[in-house]
């Protein structure tokens, strides 16, 4: 159900109804009606590769297992990561599953290692985050097309990121509670040709610098009569070398004695 400004509007579950692709299909329509009346602000924010919950998805055979907890791809791509399994194997670093986390917190220390059920449950659900994926890349070529086809493609700043990292099993651990680098990092893509060529940026950034990077593409940010959470990218993309930038940042987590996957956390 799609609250379509103040009107909600009911999906069905055909094949088209897939959530990412009613979000597609709205995001091309938007920029179809709007690319006249310049500036245009799209924000796209689909499920995937988030979990599914009320209720739960789950393949494993008891659904009470927290590591099969998962999402439903697109119904064209379910299956397609899982027809090779050499091709795209359950990431397992050396912090995958730990025989000995006595260096952890206390919290993080009392949990069980994962048993073979849970690590084939949790591949599980690491194919359908893949695949649900794919759609999501449908996504993207979508917008892009439809940017394209308007003439706004290259005075169109397009970011493509997420809201949190997530644990698949590393330090015995699942989900983005914990403040651990797999929780954290975030991808960051920013396409704005105006700004110069391809590069690749290795200074610490952080979400809160997107709403002033926004605004200062927008032309609205002015840092002289305002104090703002984080700091405009824009400098930075021009200039990777730029001095001062941050060195260190404070990450935090809150405490919960348990959470609804029944995992310890802090």
């Amino acid at each position: 159900t799609i609250n379509d400004k103040g009107t909600l509007i009911n999906y069905g579950s055909a094949s088209s109804d897939y959530q990412t692709d009613v979000l597609s299909r709205l995001a091309a329509n938007f920029i179809n009606i709007s690319w006249w009346r310049q500036p245009f602000f799209l924000v796209t924010t689909p499920l995937p590769p988030h979990i599914e919950l009320a209720p739960m998805y789950n393949e494993c055979a008891s659904t009470n297992n927290i590591w099969g907890a998962t999402i439903r791809p697109a119904p064209r791509h379910m299956g397609v990561k899982t027809g090779d399994r050499t091709k795209f194997p359950l990431p397992r670093p050396p912090s995958f599953n730990e025989v000995n986390i006595f260096d952890k917190p206390a919290w993080a220390a009392g949990n069980p290692q994962l048993t073979q059920d849970d690590i084939s449950c949790l591949e599980k659900s690491y194919w359908r985050q893949l695949e649900s994926l794919l759609a999501l890349d449908d996504l993207v070529g979508n917008v892009r097309r439809s940017l394209i086809a308007t003439n706004t493609l290259n005075n169109t700043a397009i970011i493509f990121t997420s809201d949190n990292g997530f644990l698949h099993g590393q330090h015995r651990l699942t989900e983005k509670m914990p403040a651990y680098e797999e929780g954290i990092r975030v991808p960051l893509i920013i396409r704005a040709p105006w700004l110069g060529g391809a590069k690749t940026i290795s200074q610490p950034v952080l979400n809160n610098d997107l709403a002033p990077t926004i605004a200062d593409f927008a032309g609205i940010l002015s840092y002289a009569n305002q104090v703002v959470d984080g700091r405009s990218l824009i400098p930075l993309m021009k200039n990777p070398l730029i001095s001062p930038w941050r060195k260190k940042f404070l990450i935090s987590h809150w405490f919960e004695a348990e959470s609804f996957f029944g995992i310890k956390l802090p």
